[in-house]
Formats: C-alpha cells, structure tokens, sequence
C-alpha cells in the first residue's frame, strides 16, 4: 500500500510527493515489522502493509546511519522496485490512479491502492498461467472468508466441538491433541482472527463442498504446516489423512554451466514469462517435471534453449512428429489406416535380431504407460511421466533408425511393412498421450529438418 503509493506518485510525474511518502516509509516498516515478527502473522486484512514493509527493508537500513560508501546507493525501490513501478503506471492508467491518491485518510488511502495494485496481480497471474497451461477450477480469495461468515463459522465449529479454550484473553485451539507441535491461537486478544483461523475456515469450505482428500501444495520452507493442516482436518472431524500436503523445493537457474543467484532483492529474478518469452511452454512444463518435487530443480537454461535430440522436451516432440511423418509419406502413398491398423504384428517375430530387438524395446516401453500413470496418480510423483516420455522417446528413435518401413531402397514384405506401420501409430499415439499428460503439443511438424523412414 505505502510503497504503491510512492510509485503512483512518480508515475504521475509528482517527484515531491513521492519523495514525502518515501521518506516516511522507514517508520512504518519499523511498526509493522514488529507486528508481522508476531508467531501467528498479521492480520489478514492488511496485507498491504506486508508489502510495504518487505519493499523498504532495504530503504529502512539505510535510514538508520548507514552512508552510501558502506551500503552502495539506497535504493528506493527496494526490491524489484521496476515491476512495481510498471504496476503504478498500469493503475494510473487503467484503474484512477490519481483519483487513488485524493483520498485523505492514509489508511483507506492505502487500503485502496493495495486491492487495486492486487487486482491487476491477480490478472498477472490469470494470464502467465493461461499461456503456460496451467488451468484451475477455482479462484479462491483469503479475504472472502471474513465477509461471508466463515470465520466465524469455522471458530463456533471448533467451539462446538470442544477443541478450544482460553488463555492470556487469546482463544487457542487443542492442536497437540492431533500432532501438532503447539496449539494454535485462532483468536487473538484483541478479538481479530489469525492466519491459522483462515487455515480452518478454508479447509471446512472445502470439506463442506463436498471433497474428502485435499492435496495442499507447498514450498519446501512450510514444512511446519503439515501437522498444523493434519490437526485441522481432525479438529474438523476428519480423518488426519484426508488432508496431505506436497511441498516444492526451490528452483535455480543455470546458465553457462554456472549456478545463477537470484533474488527479488538482486533486482535479477527471472519470471515465469521471461521462461515463456525465451523458451515457450512446452519446454518449461517439460524442465519443471524433470526433478521429484522433493528434489530441488537446477533449471539448465542453455540446454533448455537447444532445438536438438540433447533438450528432452523436444526430443519426445520429436519423436511424435518423426512419426507424423512416416504416416504422411505412407498417405501419399495411397496406403491408409485401415491397410495397417489390422495388420499381424507377430510376422515381426521373424525379423532379424538387430531390427526385432528395438521392436520389442518399443513395445515394451508403449505396455508401461498404464503403469506409470497409476503410479504417479497413487503417489503424486508426475517426474515420473517425463523419465518415460524420454524412454519412450529413446525406444522409438532406435526403433525408426534400425527398423526401416517407406524407405526408398528398403526391401520387406508387405505384412512386415504393414505391421510395422502399426507399430509405428501405436507408438505415436503413445507419445501423443503422454505428451498430453505433461501439458505439451504433440507436433505433426516440426521446424528442424526430420528425416523420413
């Protein structure tokens, strides 16, 4: 809130303004850095002020005696002060910004830019996610859950139940009675809820429309919240596994074959569109499932950018449109779906056994598709799916290299070059099936030369 105000004042060309506004920033983050070092967190209907405090930080030790020779130049903006600074110009452009900062009270003033400069976040986020092909069924807001009555529905049920007591003018809720390492305060003593309370009213919202088991996905530094989430689902009446939780490590960034660091505070973090922008969809979705979710990701951008067999995303793509183009070359032909997808696969038992072995490697690895799906739906493991398209991918490469069908020169019976155009589909239709699986096109060309079988 505070610090969008500084940049909707440079935004409009108020150089003094924003400069007043500034400097008044280092108090504030004093104040609420205090309230937000508080165990259960600040209030969630100022979070706004969040940001104000973790964008000064930087501003905030300058201010206490630091000089420029021993800390570089103060910077303002803290940091990633220019995506903030992009988002003012958007506000005064498309949301009043101006009009924003007429208002006289400094906290409804600043209430107003954070749900504005929220707003056009949340937009953000809608339209990266839309290009990445990342689709979810609901968007749900934290703050709903206070003017619709959950809240206090989720507190009178946990009431109701006898999990509560008082202590210190607090209401705490028994936790430890389910694993937790602590017990919770859902209500602070000055009446207004915690985090944790948004915790119990969005897991009863969810129980409540009618699911049974809810998977939360985390980063890797929540680990503390799998038994406050356990504890919740069974103060709630629920089984402790009804609820699981998933958490994510970090993702770096490798460049050159060296590590990059990266920070918002470096002003150098890479965002998911830069990713977009630089390497497309496909291969990102491809990267970020390569590693186990417990495993941290080192994001190898060069090999990422490689339009060769070396990048595993676009070798699985390239296997699918390699078979594209056989079955093209098979149409011009005038052979159709309907000579081959009959034909008798077992006249292939008689190739010869440098050809017969990368049939059967082919097959074997199209039978484990079923497999690896169950798997990765019993375990939530997906890095599993993108180990097999690379296998499947290896299989049907050596496959179309040793196990010729159209090409010219090429002598074998018509039930071998039939039966071997089957497999062929077969094993194109898995690659289009996993390719899918993973969020990835399955190209019918692609712009790399392919040679033809």
């Amino acid at each position: 809130g505070g610090s969008m105000e500084y940049y909707l004042w440079l935004a409009l060309g108020k150089t003094a303004e924003a400069e007043a506004v500034h400097a008044a920033l280092p108090e504030v983050v004093k104040k609420q850095k205090r309230f937000y070092s508080q165990k259960d967190g600040a209030d969630a209907d100022e979070p706004d002020m969040d940001d104000e405090a973790t964008l000064h930080e930087d501003a905030d030790g300058a201010s206490e005696g630091q000089s420029e020779s021993e800390t570089g130049p103060a910077r303002k903006e803290g940091y990633f002060g220019p995506y903030y600074q992009a988002l003012a110009e958007r506000m005064v452009a498309s949301h009043g910004g101006a009009a924003l900062l007429d208002e006289p009270d400094v906290e409804k003033r600043r209430a107003a830019i954070g749900r504005a400069a929220s707003d056009l976040i949340i937009q953000d986020i809608k339209q990266t996610l839309e290009k990445m092909r990342v689709e979810f069924d609901v968007w749900f807001n934290e703050a709903s859950l206070g003017p619709s009555g959950e809240l206090e529905r989720g507190i009178a049920d946990l009431r109701a139940a006898g999990h509560t007591y008082e202590k210190d003018d607090a209401l705490w809720v028994r936790t430890t009675d389910f694993g937790d390492d602590l017990d919770r305060v859902v209500l602070r003593s000055n009446g207004q809820p915690t985090y944790f309370a948004s915790d119990v009213a969005y897991m009863r919202n969810k129980f409540g429309r009618g699911f049974d088991k809810l998977i939360f996905v985390l980063g890797a530094d929540h680990h503390g919240y799998i038994a406050r989430l356990k504890s919740i689902a069974q103060s709630l009446g629920h089984p402790a596994e009804s609820a699981q939780v998933v958490l994510n490590q970090q993702v770096t960034l490798k460049v050159d074959g060296k590590g990059v660091k990266m920070g918002k505070r470096l002003g150098n973090a890479v965002t998911l569109d830069e990713l977009y922008e630089d390497i497309g969809p496909d291969v990102t979705r491809f990267f970020y499932l390569m590693r186990s979710n417990d495993t941290p990701l080192e994001f190898d951008l060069n090999l990422a950018r490689k339009q060769s067999d070396e990048n595993p995303g676009l070798s699985v793509q390239y296997a699918h449109a390699r078979a594209a183009g056989v079955l093209r070359k098979a149409a011009e032909q005038d052979i159709t779906e309907e000579q081959y997808g009959d034909a008798d696969i077992t006249v292939l038992a008689n190739d010869p056994p440098e050809q017969l072995t990368y049939e059967l490697a082919l097959i074997r690895q199209m039978l484990r598709l079923e497999e690896i799906v169950e798997r990765i739906a019993l375990t939530m493991e997906p890095h599993h799916l993108t180990r097999y398209g690379m296998d499947l991918a290896d299989a049907f490469h050596l496959f179309y290299d040793h196990c010729p069908i159209l090409k010219q020169g090429t002598e074998i019976s018509d039930e071998v070059k039939m039966a071997r155009l089957r497999l062929l589909r077969a094993g194109q239709a898995a690659l289009a099936r996993t390719l899918t699986l993973i969020g990835m096109s399955a190209p019918e060309r692609m712009e790399r030369e392919v040679p033809t079988a």
